[in-house]
């Protein structure tokens, strides 16, 4: 089973940070979550508090795709 697309996001307001959508002008905006929808482009909205929280979802999204890539590997 795959993880949710806003698997860090949902962490990181689950841990009190804000979320910010983007539109389709390629706008963000403050997101109030009523749902993570796939569709959505959802994103920790940036601020000095929580620098070191978003760099620690792209630190997992990273680890995350590296084990995907090893996956891959293994099968060739």
């Amino acid at each position: 089973m795959s993880n949710h697309k806003h698997r860090t996001a949902i962490i990181a307001w689950a841990n009190g940070s804000a979320l910010e959508y983007k539109n389709s002008y390629g706008v963000w905006w403050n997101y109030i979550p009523m749902d993570f929808s796939d569709v959505l482009d959802i994103r920790i909205k940036p601020n000095e508090d929580n620098i070191s929280e978003i760099h620690k979802a792209k630190l997992l999204e990273i680890a995350e795709l590296k084990d995907i890539i090893n996956g891959l590997e293994r099968n060739l």
